[in-house]
């Protein structure tokens, strides 16, 4: 008979054995905290080799007096709740991963990055927050505009977001523009705080549009032969007009020197679903915000310009599928349905995960030599792991060192896991290593003493 997953007492262990200034240098250097050991999706290509199964998970209360005694020291390395697991595997003693999400969010200040695969019955769960927004997000924003400074001409502070909206509508050609131009230069002097204006319309920007799209709790979700059917069948559920034949289908044009459509379809599309909009030449920003066009997939982009090329004469024309999402959002896609993946992309903080959509490389089989990682691979391993930092990991298995390097034969996951001892204490400085890495460039260490020394690395743990 299977065991059930049973606590980890590894974090009150880790409290016990370290002093307060070397649990501050832990944390401030901390790269993720796994929530589980192991992972119950058991993807064959996983880049970690994460154990298939959940054996041990960290207890909710734990975490939540982790992230409150040690909040401000996990502000500043914001650590994501996963490593070599799945986060929404996380549903122990009446408390989910969003729960723990959460904690993070209000007691650290950030809100933690998020990768799943998809655990088997977290389907609904996934999509319901990729259609929902981050409100935690949205009240940084906030926060961050209200934190701008723009004075009036007595010097004295005013409202920047009521400012910001009078600049962005001052930039209209119309009479309502060269009154809103006229009402911000009689508060403030537009010159002196053109600076700080700029940059609160900026944050308005970026606001308005993560209210609409990209701002869900979820970064990336990874779509492969293991999930696919799963997720395809949980977005028909959540979102019947998705279904191929529920889509709304609507003529469109296009000139063949441009890659957008003509207004005259744009507001043909929200004539079609009964939104007020407005009866001017051109759409407006908030208008313009609703819609997702063309910029779903490559796929689309290169048979839009394949007929940009054939059209030497007039306009391009086509049908156009649109699906409506909640909020009166819409995803639109030229002469093939909006897929599933679309929406992904189009919802989660960092879109879809190409990584692992299998069909951008074709068979299963692919994929796997894509990632080329771990010993199945050690032959013919890849140029790069897939771990994004060195620092600190914490899991249910203790507290180590995390250093990646160039995948060998003696470290094939391309990363070099050691133990932290409170007895030879050293911590490698925390640091993002997104993208490609000097691998000749080495890593930097702290002890107790604030000195930073540099260190060769140690073996790995197998």
């Amino acid at each position: 008979m299977k065991e059930p997953p049973r606590p980890s007492n590894t974090l009150e262990n880790i409290m016990e054995s370290f002093s307060e200034e070397q649990l501050s240098i832990i944390m401030k250097n901390l790269g993720a905290i796994q929530l589980t050991d192991g992972c119950s999706v058991g993807c064959h290509f996983c880049g970690f080799e994460a154990q298939r199964g959940i054996k041990v998970y960290f207890p909710y209360d734990q975490l939540a007096r982790l992230a409150s005694r040690f909040s401000k020291e996990l502000a500043t390395s914001q650590p994501f709740l996963y490593y070599a697991s799945d986060p929404f595997d996380y549903d122990f003693d009446g408390h989910d991963y969003v729960e723990v999400h959460s904690i993070f969010a209000e007691q650290c200040g950030y809100s933690p990055s998020v990768s799943t695969t998809v655990p088997v019955g977290r389907e609904e769960l996934v999509v319901k927050l990729l259609l929902t927004p981050n409100e935690y997000t949205l009240r940084k924003l906030r926060q961050e505009i209200e934190d701008v400074v723009i004075v009036d001409r007595d010097g004295k502070k005013v409202d920047t977001l009521t400012m910001v909206k009078l600049q962005r509508e001052s930039e209209k050609f119309d009479e309502s523009g060269k009154k809103a131009f006229a009402e911000l230069n009689g508060l403030i002097d537009v010159n002196k705080n053109w600076t700080n204006i700029f940059r609160g319309e900026e944050i308005l920007n970026d606001y308005d549009y993560r209210l609409i799209w990209q701002n869900s709790l979820i970064s990336r979700v990874s779509v492969s032969h293991v999930n696919r059917r799963r997720l395809e069948r949980a977005f028909y559920s959540l979102v019947p007009n998705l279904m191929p034949e529920n889509q709304t289908v609507l003529p469109y044009e296009m000139k063949p020197e441009e890659c957008y459509l003509t207004n005259d379809t744009l507001f043909a599309i929200l004539n079609a679903f009964g939104v007020q909009h407005s009866n001017g030449e051109y759409l407006s920003y908030s208008e313009h915000m609703q819609m997702q066009i063309f910029s779903l997939n490559d796929r689309q982009l290169a048979e839009i310009k394949a007929r940009e090329e054939r059209a030497a004469n007039g306009n391009i024309t086509g049908q156009l599928y649109v699906v409506e999402l909640p909020g009166k959002r819409f995803v639109i896609s030229p002469d093939k349905p909006v897929r599933y993946q679309d929406i992904i992309k189009v919802l989660a903080s960092f879109q879809l995960d190409q990584y692992f959509l299998e069909e951008a490389y074709g068979s299963t089989t692919e994929i796997s030599q894509l990632l080329k990682l771990g010993a199945l691979n050690i032959q013919d391993l890849a140029e790069e792991g897939i771990s994004c930092f060195h620092g600190v990991l914490i899991t249910p298995a203790g507290v180590f060192n995390v250093q990646k390097v160039k995948p060998s034969v003696e470290y094939p996951l391309g990363q070099i896991i050691t133990p932290i001892s409170s007895s030879d204490f050293k911590v490698i400085r925390f640091e993002r290593t997104d993208g490609s890495v000097d691998y000749s460039k080495r890593v930097t260490y702290i002890k107790r003493d604030p000195t930073p020394m540099f260190s060769e690395p140690t073996p790995a743990i197998r």
